[in-house]
């Protein structure tokens, strides 16, 4: 069994791009995980790893966070609410940036 060597957050566009690269030996779950990250990652690997870099840095949102914003692509401020922890105090203004920025990545 292959040991952990670090646990990082990635995005499902991320996930995805790993799996694709071992597509001929993947195990029947691993094939499972790869279908649905096929039809539900909502961006590709290095959209996806730029928006979550910019989400750090522009609204200094956690690494963590930042993924599951990606991951979700939430298209308004209620949306982006539910995926922010309690307690997390960002003003309507920035919310409704955040959505704008989410909005510039989003494949049409």
């Amino acid at each position: 069994m292959a040991k952990i060597k670090r646990m990082d957050p990635i995005t499902t566009a991320e996930a995805r791009t790993l799996l694709e690269r071992e597509e001929e030996n993947l195990n029947t779950f691993q094939e499972d995980v790869l279908r649905y990250l096929r039809k539900f990652s909502k961006l590709g690997e290095e959209k996806a790893k730029e928006l979550v870099e910019r989400l750090e840095k522009d609204f200094n949102i956690d690494k963590y966070v930042a993924v599951q914003i990606v991951n979700i692509m939430p298209e308004d401020v209620n949306t982006l609410k539910v995926l922010l922890p309690t307690g997390l105090l960002i003003s309507e203004d920035t919310l409704k940036k955040i959505v704008d920025v989410i909005s510039e990545y989003r494949e049409k």
